[in-house]
């Protein structure tokens, strides 16, 4: 008899029921044996009491396992759901595709596309094609993958009328989701064409400014006939250096300086941390209902080396 695995947790199905979802980001591994990162890591309670665990695909441009297969590890060991990342950089349209096939015959059903970093990290040299974009592999699974064809190829050669003998043997069957990033420039327009291309869910990146980031949810909202749901990524900090670490050194994560400064002055920013993750999450869904707006939020949490932050905040946000 043949085992086929069963396939991870929809989550976009899962956010549209309006509940609290919550997914945490699981460290990347730079290695092959993965009982000393069980131990360290994933076996810590936070990851099990979440719905759903981010696998990072080498973030920082760093080579680590792959996400797919750790993913398929961990859901036949954990019994979680993974959402694998699935970065554009260092790829090719060849590369993406064995992958995903592989994937979807792993069980694995949530997919979160990212750029990626390119021009860093172990290979910074490693050629990407121009015509790799989030959005352009985004459209390649929703609309072909999943339909039963391979990807088109949107460089200068094209297809030239041969997809008609660029059929697979089946369709897949992944959830996709996009990248936001608040307050970067055009960021609207990119979001906007994710949507288009079909993608299935939004993440952002790290947010502290419950503020910006509500009125970006605002602004998409009122221009699309039906937004994704949207997973806000937080980062907990136990001390202040972490903070300003991130402030300094994380591109395009903003850390207002209201909350560095009271950051700096208290002597509970384990607390404090805890209390603005809270915050933001409440703030969000709040304003979100008020205001009548048709989005479902879910909180994404990138834990530091401290996992009971992490937990702390998962048992409130389930409280």
């Amino acid at each position: 008899m043949i085992y086929l695995k069963k396939a991870g947790k929809d989550i976009e199905k899962a956010l549209r029921k309006r509940e609290d979802v919550l997914t945490i980001e699981a460290p990347s591994y730079r290695g092959s044996k993965l009982e000393k990162y069980f131990r360290e890591s994933v076996e810590s309670s936070v990851f099990r009491s979440v719905d759903y665990i981010n696998i990072c695909d080498n973030p920082v441009g760093k080579v680590h396992i792959d996400p797919f297969l750790l993913g398929n590890i961990l859901m036949d060991n954990f019994g979680v759901s993974p959402i694998a990342h699935l970065t554009c950089r260092n790829s090719t349209l060849s590369s993406i595709q064995k992958r995903l096939l592989g994937a979807d015959a792993a069980g694995i059903k949530n997919l979160l596309v990212v750029s990626g970093d390119g021009g860093i990290g172990d290979y910074g040299n490693e050629f990407t094609p121009s015509y790799m974009s989030s959005r352009g592999i985004i459209d390649g699974i929703k609309n072909h993958l999943n339909e039963g064809r391979l990807m088109p190829d949107h460089s200068k050669r094209g297809f030239e009328g041969e997809e008609d003998l660029k059929t697979i043997e089946n369709s897949t069957d992944f959830t996709v989701g996009g990248v936001i990033i608040p307050g970067r420039k055009n960021e609207l327009r990119y979001t906007k064409n994710k949507i288009k291309n079909g993608v299935d869910f939004l993440q952002t990146q790290i947010v502290y400014d419950k503020d910006r980031i509500y009125s970006f949810i605002e602004e998409l909202s009122r221009e699309v006939d039906d937004c994704p749901p949207i997973l806000m990524s937080v980062r907990p900090v136990s001390s202040f250096e972490e903070i300003r670490y991130i402030a300094e050194n994380i591109p395009q994560v903003e850390v207002p300086d209201s909350l560095l400064k009271e950051m700096k002055r208290t002597d509970e920013i384990r607390d404090l941390s805890i209390d603005t993750v809270l915050d933001i999450f409440d703030f969000v869904k709040n304003r979100i209902k008020e205001d009548s707006l048709d989005v479902d939020v879910g909180l994404h949490i990138i834990p530091g080396d401290d996992h009971d932050l992490s937990e702390s905040i998962v048992e409130e946000v389930k409280r």
